[in-house]
């Protein structure tokens, strides 16, 4: 990824065709559905099985539910962001996005369908889309929603070698909503740059504002021996 540039008109994004999504190639860290069943079977037997394709026919009711809904009322945002985002909480990112696209071209201000349309963007791979989209909405600065686009952000630089740039983005993100999972991510990346000291400084403040937690101890310990090879 190029390194950050101005934000650009998020009203002047062209939407790719439908066939040009679809044939871009999909970061899908999950197995494929087959293989996912296939393991579950053979490890956990019959009712296992069944009980994961009891969790899909869930998905699949919640789906028919909203889009009996659409039916009535097509141009509803709230719907379309709701569907949109169970396709992508079940790994459907090309659904996800249609049904996001088209909120977007609804209503290009709700800043719900701008955050919405950039996970699921980010979830496609399709990064520097996602990237804009996050920058355009990372411009108010008093949105209480900012923490997640920080942290997707964060994400994105992550897997494309912007460590330094994650590192912050994960910094702003914990000032504003500290989590394990926050400090955790981040202290990894300090460690991968060798960074042990703000490594060891991350760990501790997360201790002291999230109390006795295991992971952040073990992280802390982990680098402490690291540092004692030295």
């Amino acid at each position: 990824m190029n390194k950050m540039t101005p934000v650009p008109n998020i009203r002047q994004e062209r939407i790719k065709p439908v066939k040009e999504k679809i044939g871009q190639t999909v970061r899908d860290p999950q197995r494929s559905c087959i293989g996912v069943m296939v393991c579950l079977a053979l490890a956990i037997g019959c009712f296992g099985f069944v009980q994961l394709a009891a969790a899909h026919g869930g998905l699949d009711s919640e789906i028919q539910e909203i889009t009996e809904k659409l039916v009535k009322d097509p141009d509803n945002v709230d719907l379309l962001v709701r569907r949109g985002q169970v396709y992508r909480s079940n790994g459907k990112y090309i659904e996800s996005l249609l049904d996001l696209e088209r909120a977007w071209l609804l209503n290009r201000e709700n800043r719900t369908v701008v955050l919405q349309r950039a996970l699921t963007l980010s979830a496609l791979g399709r990064d520097k889309e996602a990237e804009s989209a996050l920058d355009y909405f990372l411009q108010d600065e008093s949105d209480p929603k900012r923490v997640f686009a920080l942290a997707e952000r964060a994400n994105i630089h992550a897997r494309n070698g912007q460590t330094e740039q994650a590192i912050t983005d994960f910094t702003s993100a914990i000032q504003l909503q500290p989590t394990i999972e926050l400090y955790l991510v981040r202290g990894k990346l300090q460690e991968s740059l060798g960074k042990l000291e703000d490594a060891v400084a991350g760990y501790q403040d997360g201790l002291a504002k999230l109390g006795d937690a295991i992971l952040l101890k073990k992280g802390l310990i982990r680098v402490r021996m690291v540092q004692k090879q030295y």
